[in-house]
């Protein structure tokens, strides 16, 4: 058991953990390449991998000339503008949104670390209806190194001046476990189906029958 009055802050990643929203940003990406007619040599990514590198990965091409960088500029905008088109308010996982609102009632400072753009953050966190709990949104653009660099999550807590043991992270993936575990967090919970990649934490979840609540008091 977690007792929060000695939590400073609590960090949320969002796609997987907010938002199911992860094959959304694939199917945009895939989409995009299909509209602009750019063939493929891979639909295969590990995860982390950001989108200048992820574009060099699928299509072969290299970003080292004004063609093919123009060419990624393009794929990237309507990447962008199609993951906003599909952010909807059936995607969100009620679990977390619950435990949200549990912490916000709490009065325990609460963040989103993505490696989303600012733009999906905000329409997503909009879509949610949470955003009277959310403090701040930290993003891919604020970093040079994404997770699973700690940069992330180093970030959000040099911003809040905390000590990162009295942190809590909510992650969906191994990417962002370790993000946050390497930037010092001692709470870090896997929310999700992955066994072999993080705790299942997210049976404790279960809104029927709150057991989650025997985790934070």
């Amino acid at each position: 058991m977690i007792n929060l009055q000695n939590i400073q802050l609590i960090l949320w990643d969002l796609d997987g953990t907010l938002i199911y929203s992860e094959n959304l940003h694939f199917d945009a990406a895939m989409q995009a390449f299909k509209e602009l007619s750019i063939p493929l040599v891979t639909t295969t990514l590990d995860a982390g991998v950001d989108n200048r590198r992820g574009f060099e990965i699928l299509t072969g091409l290299k970003l080292d000339n004004a063609q093919n960088l123009a060419a990624y500029q393009q794929w990237e905008q309507l990447t962008l503008s199609l993951t906003l088109d599909g952010i909807n308010a059936s995607m969100a996982i009620q679990q977390s949104i619950e435990l949200v609102k549990y912490f916000h009632k709490h009065s325990v400072k609460q963040a989103i670390v993505s490696n989303s753009n600012k733009v999906v953050i905000e329409k997503a966190v909009k879509t949610l209806d949470i955003s009277q709990y959310i403090d701040k949104l930290f993003s891919i653009e604020d970093v040079i190194n994404p997770k699973p660099h700690p940069e992330p999550y180093e970030n959000a807590i040099k911003h809040y001046n905390v000590n990162p043991q009295n942190v809590i992270v909510f992650e969906d993936s191994l990417t962002g476990i370790n993000s946050a575990t390497n930037a010092g967090v001692k709470f870090v919970f896997g929310i999700g189906e992955k066994p072999a990649e993080h705790d299942k934490l997210y049976q404790a979840l279960n809104l029927n029958d709150k057991s989650w609540l025997n985790y934070f008091k």
